[in-house]
C-alpha cells in the first residue's frame, strides 16, 4: 500500500506494509467437550428407578449415576386427575456425594434433586440416535413428604479408630464395675455371719440383754 508524504516542500511516495488475514482450521486434540454457557438449573422430585451405579477412576475420583422417574399428571374435563406416565432423567454424582448416595438411596425411594440440566445426543453404530435429558446433582435427598429419614455424619478412618477406642475402653470399664458389684454381694460364710451378729447386734437382742442384766440386778 502506498502513501504520500510532504518532505521539503514536495511529496514523496512512502511505502506502507500490507496486511493479511489468514484463516487457520484449529485440529482438535482428544475428545471435544461442549462448554454449556447456557446453563439451566433445576430441582425435580421423583423416585429412583435404578440401582445406584458406583464408579471409581484411576485418577481417584468417584461417581455415581442413577435413573430418576419423575412422574406427570393431567387434568380432565371433569377436573380430574390422571397419570400420563413419567419423565425419565440420568442423574450424575461425584466426590462423596456419589459415595453418600450409593450407601444412602435405593431403588424406589422418594428422592429430591437439585442440578444443572444438560442433554447429550447420542448415536449408535447402527445409526440409532436418541437423546439424554442429564442432570449434574449438586444435592440428593429423600423427599419428606414421603416418609422419614435418619442422618448419619460420615466419618474419618483416625475418627473412626478413635470412637472403637472410646467404646472399648467404656466396655472394659463397665465390665469392671460389673464385677465389683458382683463381688460385693457374693454370700458369706456362717461363722463370718455369726460374727457379724455379735458385732452388730439387732434391736431385739439389745432389749433381751436389758432385761436379763435387770433380772439379776
Amino acid at each position: 500500500m502506498k502513501g504520500r508524504t510532504m518532505s521539503n516542500g514536495s511529496w514523496e511516495t512512502e511505502l506502507k506494509p500490507t496486511t493479511q488475514t489468514t484463516e487457520r482450521a484449529v485440529t482438535p486434540v482428544g475428545k471435544v467437550r461442549q462448554i454449556h454457557t447456557d446453563t439451566i438449573n433445576v430441582n425435580l422430585r421423583g423416585r429412583v428407578g435404578t440401582s445406584i451405579e458406583l464408579m471409581q477412576y484411576a485418577s481417584g475420583h468417584v461417581s455415581a449415576k442413577f435413573r430418576l422417574a419423575v412422574p406427570k399428571k393431567g387434568r380432565d374435563e371433569l377436573n380430574q386427575w390422571h397419570d400420563l406416565g413419567a419423565t425419565w432423567y440420568s442423574v450424575r454424582m461425584w466426590g462423596k456425594l456419589a459415595d453418600n448416595a450409593q450407601r444412602s438411596l435405593r431403588k424406589g425411594d422418594p428422592v429430591y434433586v437439585s442440578g444443572r440440566l444438560e442433554v447429550n445426543e447420542w448415536q449408535k453404530e447402527n445409526g440409532q440416535h436418541g437423546v439424554e435429558l442429564l442432570i449434574v446433582a449438586n444435592a440428593v435427598g429423600h423427599d419428606l413428604n414421603q416418609g422419614i429419614s435418619a442422618f448419619g455424619r460420615m466419618q474419618t478412618p483416625e475418627q473412626a479408630a478413635e470412637q472403637t477406642l472410646a467404646e472399648n475402653q467404656g466396655t472394659t470399664q463397665t465390665a469392671t464395675e460389673t464385677t465389683e458389684s458382683v463381688s460385693l454381694q457374693v454370700p458369706v460364710s456362717a461363722e463370718v455371719a455369726a460374727m457379724e451378729a455379735k458385732e452388730n447386734p439387732s434391736i431385739e437382742e439389745v432389749f433381751n440383754v436389758g432385761e436379763n442384766e435387770s433380772a439379776l440386778i
